[in-house]
């Protein structure tokens, strides 16, 4: 009793969080006419997995390991459900390891929160059965992969059992392409960093770090053989030329310029990221108080100022039908037959001019060159995994589900810069709790938001 008591004492945050998460697995229900009730649940007892596998493989898509795990897991849907559940546990565990915080630290709440803030319904497009294996079991398994190189770049031990984990959840997390992109890039990234200490410090080349280094080095060949896989995968392309078929929207997918597909990525991104998103509010927020501790004047804040603006004033432009055409209409967009249209490019502009001031801000609030280019890095990756899926003609089928690495890109930045700044956030206790209770504020809004879709969805 004493243990169980020590440990709700110790793992608030987690158990709450867990408790939220059950809840919400609870009332989640999958629709019959979906995917993984309509096909997953009975492939296997049409064809023996080495046979559906390669069909797929030949005539859909390069996720075969993702494939595999639905049709096993879509024919028991309590099984799917624990394994759920335990997955989004994993997701809160490697975040928070990969931020290096404290079980019971203040800021471990900050986390649950704006886990909280992301809206769930993105995960119900294609049911919640695929939608969750397809993208948010990557995400919590690709961030798993990573903790090992972390711990060794800070110089921690990371228990073997952790390690060989690890080479089974990049497999899986690698398999989906957004994810596959975001890791080869993070691990190339860190092996430079890793090569550079060695240059910087030949003689004290320790054992943790070439252990780390060679480690390091599988894992990122992993990443390039996966991209390797989906990019030579014929079932993409099969795929590819369906989607443009099925769907009105992509007709003249086949003949948009790059500039035309770069800005139908941007437009997605920006409008469905802008619109109604409470971990946008909560960051603009954070960073405007942090900026205000730090330089002590109200002139530095401007930034932060122009965040908070953009979080309110996108989702209310929308509901006037000449503003919201003008920043959702992609034909107003510049491309080959109008790339003369001055006022065409204003709405391309203003995202342009919105992610810089996400940059500055960052950058304004870092204390070091590396740990600015580490901040820009994670930003810039949240929203080209988005802005990329513009060069392909799912853009529209995939609804908002892929902006999910943004989002928790912005998760990522919101916690760190907190637990950066705490010590001067407790010097100003008023300013401290404000933010902590706004932060619970948006995350039950948030919760709220995510329960009335699991209960209205059908």
């Amino acid at each position: 009793m004493d243990r169980i008591k020590q440990f709700y004492k110790n793992n608030k945050p987690l158990i709450i969080y867990m408790l939220v998460v059950f809840f919400m697995h609870i009332l989640m229900h999958e629709n019959e006419i979906l995917d993984a009730k309509r096909y997953f649940a009975t492939v296997l007892d049409q064809y023996d997995m080495r046979t559906f596998l390669s069909l797929r493989y030949h005539t859909w898509s390069s996720r075969i390991v993702i494939e595999a795990c639905l049709a096993m897991f879509s024919r028991n849907l309590l099984i799917w459900g624990i394994l759920d559940f335990l997955v989004f546990v994993l997701l809160y565990l490697s975040l928070k390891k990969l931020l290096a915080l404290k079980a019971d630290e203040p800021v471990a709440w900050i986390l649950v929160g704006c886990i909280f803030m992301y809206y769930m319904g993105d995960m119900s497009s294609a049911g919640w059965v695929a939608t969750l294996m397809n993208y948010m079991w990557p995400l919590s398994f690709g961030l798993f992969a990573a903790i090992p190189l972390m711990n060794g770049i800070r110089k921690e031990k990371t228990h073997p059992v952790i390690w060989v984990l690890s080479f089974p959840a990049l497999i899986y997390a690698a398999n989906m392409e957004q994810m596959a992109a975001l890791l080869f890039a993070f691990y190339s990234i860190a092996l430079i960093y890793i090569i550079s200490l060695f240059v910087r410090k030949t003689r004290g080349w320790e054992k943790t770090n070439r252990t780390m280094f060679f480690l390091g080095i599988v894992q990122w060949v992993l990443t390039l053989a996966e991209l390797l896989f989906i990019l030579t995968c014929p079932g993409n392309a099969v795929r590819a030329e369906e989607e443009i078929l099925k769907s009105e929207g992509n007709l003249g997918f086949g003949m948009n310029t790059m500039l035309d597909k770069f800005l139908s990525g941007l437009d997605h991104c920006m409008t469905t990221f802008l619109n109604s998103n409470l971990l946008l509010l909560e960051f603009a927020l954070v960073v405007s108080i942090l900026l205000f501790i730090r330089y002590k004047r109200t002139t530095e804040t401007f930034c932060g100022i122009i965040l908070i603006a953009f979080s309110l004033i996108v989702p209310l432009s929308n509901s006037l039908e000449s503003v919201g055409k003008l920043m959702t209409d992609s034909s107003m967009r510049p491309g080959i037959h109008n790339f003369t249209r001055i006022s065409g490019y204003a709405v391309p502009a203003i995202w342009m001019l919105f992610m810089m001031v996400m940059g500055i801000c960052l950058v304004m609030l870092c204390t070091s060159r590396i740990e600015a280019i580490f901040l820009l890095l994670l930003l810039a990756g949240g929203f080209v995994s988005k802005i990329i899926i513009g060069f392909s003609p799912s853009l529209i089928s995939s609804a908002s589900r892929t902006q999910i690495y943004l989002q928790f890109a912005v998760v990522f930045l919101i916690v760190y810069l907190i637990k950066k700044y705490e010590a001067e956030l407790t010097e100003k206790p008023a300013l401290k709790n404000a933010l902590y209770i706004f932060t619970a504020l948006i995350s039950v809004i948030g919760v709220m938001n995510s329960m009335v879709r699991i209960i209205n969805f059908v």
